[in-house]
């Protein structure tokens, strides 16, 4: 640690040397030679060098290099330490004997929240939200739909059979021409009636070729092929921004799981920490504790009380049937479904006429597949649906799919991890409550 200190000595800021030490208190101010200064609490001087101290470390500063120092009287060193005590509690040079385990077990809780903090922003800064990315996927498929069916109709195939006899005729007939010419010009002389059969028959033969180019200019293939092909260049470009799209919800996807296992274990480490600390103030006489052994768990309650507020709890009454979880859910903040719960789904599912209810325009084709729980394929609608609500927990712009039928007798839908995976999820035994644990730092 001192080693360390004595590495700060080497000319840097002295505005940064300030920033990264500020103190309510008026500290020691050691001026050195070099225009910096440190501010700290000297511990011991001799000849040769003085200790400055900075709450939990020091270093050793030469008497060569100081200008000059101006002290802090006693009153504000007593209220510096008292400062740095509050701030660094947790720091072995303050952690009270006897309670070094529960100061460890609180490292660990404080740890853990900094990484769910940080994932958290990650998963922010990964990119679009994938509700979004699949709201704009759910629209290039239903372009790439409506693209697909111009395709089949528009195909110039017919056309360009009929495009292409026409040029090969031309080229035929040129051909004829040419040599018929070629002939005129060195084999019969003239006045010759073979050479006046043959001047006809290019005569007629370039009447043909004027009417052919004619019905070539006037041959749909040539713009049907243009609209053809751009039609063909609009669906690879469908396609190339769906596939983007799919590839950036994977790498959100990934963050996102990343981030729900630091927010999991988080949460996991506060339960596990507050029965550890109910249970060891429960266990001792805290009439016995010194002032020091007070503050200290005084000081661990209060933050672990404020760390709890990190999540948002919603319990809701689930029915269970047929070993399956039932709960009530609102739609688009009009329509209350009935949804089957099930993380095995990896998105919202609703039926058609939950969707008709919804106001969702089901006029375009089930253009996508998705695996049932038997295992069999089914057709199915992507759409975006605005909101789900399940009492204060809330999900908004999330994906699902339309099936064209029912899901399942008297049921509106399948409540996938589309929706699920917002939350730390978990059904309280003692009341058959739903409860949905939503981690929201204030």
């Amino acid at each position: 640690m001192r080693s360390f200190f004595q590495n700060l000595i080497r000319p840097i800021c002295a505005a940064a040397l300030i920033a990264a030490l500020p103190f309510s208190a008026h500290a020691d101010r050691v001026f050195l030679k070099n225009g910096q200064y440190l501010d700290g609490l000297i511990t011991k001087e001799t000849d040769k060098h003085i200790v400055l101290s900075f709450g939990t470390g020091s270093m050793t500063i030469k008497r060569h290099k100081i200008k000059s120092i101006e002290r802090s009287s006693s009153n504000d060193a007593d209220e510096m330490r008292d400062d740095w005590k509050k701030d660094n509690f947790l720091h072995e040079t303050y952690v009270p004997s006897g309670l070094e385990n529960i100061a460890d077990k609180f490292r660990t809780l404080c740890n853990q929240r900094e990484k769910a903090l940080l994932s958290l922003r990650q998963r922010s800064a990964a990119g679009p939200n994938k509700q979004i990315l699949r709201r704009e996927i759910s629209a290039f498929r239903d372009r790439l739909t409506k693209v697909s069916n111009l395709i089949k109709a528009c195909s110039p195939e017919k056309e360009i059979k009929e495009y292409n006899a026409l040029i090969k005729e031309r080229n035929s007939l040129a051909t004829r021409m040419n040599v018929l010419s070629q002939k005129v010009r060195t084999t019969v002389s003239a006045g010759h009636p073979v050479k006046t059969r043959w001047l006809t028959e290019i005569e007629q033969i370039e009447n043909s070729i004027k009417e052919t180019d004619n019905a070539i200019k006037s041959c749909p293939a040539i713009q049907k092929r243009e609209n053809y092909d751009n039609l063909l260049i609009e669906r690879n470009s469908m396609l190339s921004e769906i596939t983007i799209r799919e590839n950036q919800i994977s790498k959100n996807s990934n963050a996102h799981n990343r981030s729900n296992k630091q927010i999991s274990s988080y949460f996991d480490t506060i339960a596990s920490f507050t029965k550890y600390f109910a249970e060891y103030r429960k266990d001792n006489n805290e009439t016995l504790l010194t002032g020091d052994e007070l503050s200290f768990l005084n000081t661990i309650s209060n933050m672990l009380a404020g760390y709890k507020t990190d999540f948002t709890e919603t319990a809701l009454p689930a029915i269970s049937a047929g070993g399956s979880t039932i709960v009530s859910v609102l739609v688009n903040d009009k329509v209350l479904g009935t949804f089957i719960l099930d993380t095995g789904a990896t998105t919202v599912i609703i039926s058609k006429s939950f969707a008709e209810q919804l106001k969702i325009d089901l006029n375009d084709e089930y253009s996508s597949h998705i695996i049932m729980a038997d295992g069999s394929k089914s057709p199915a609608k992507p759409v975006i649906l605005e909101s789900m609500k399940i009492g204060d927990a809330h999900v908004q712009n999330l994906s699902a799919f339309i099936l064209p039928g029912q899901v399942a007798k008297s049921i509106d839908g399948l409540l996938g991890m589309s929706f699920l995976e917002n939350f730390i999820m978990h059904l309280d035994g003692s009341t058959g409550k739903l409860v949905l644990e939503h981690f929201n730092p204030k």
